[in-house]
């Protein structure tokens, strides 16, 4: 029974492993994929007049990890992880020539 089991785990044991670190470091990587996603994706850039949530701001800083945004209305920022920003509208103002 211990010879099975060692095989087992000396055999097997990286995809238990794997598993566990992939668990592990799910948000890290689910947020790194979003940051990249949203930075080179899209066409939101720094300093961009922005409605989000129906409210007035500006993209102040865009990282890989979270995007801070400044209400201009209300004179306050926030920081939203980009994971979370497809749950939200975000609409961009457009310039008129």
């Amino acid at each position: 029974m211990e010879e099975a089991i060692t095989l087992l785990i000396g055999k097997y044991g990286w995809i238990f492993i794997t598993g566990f670190l992939m668990l592990f470091f799910k948000g890290a990587i689910e947020s790194l994929y979003y940051g990249v996603r949203f930075m080179i994706g899209n066409e939101y850039n720094v300093d961009d007049i922005v409605y989000f949530n129906d409210k007035k701001c500006r993209i102040i800083r865009m990282s890989i990890y979270r995007t801070t945004f400044y209400m201009i209305d209300e004179t306050r920022k926030f920081h939203i992880p980009n994971n979370k920003l497809q749950n939200h509208i975000i609409e961009k103002e457009l310039i008129q020539k």
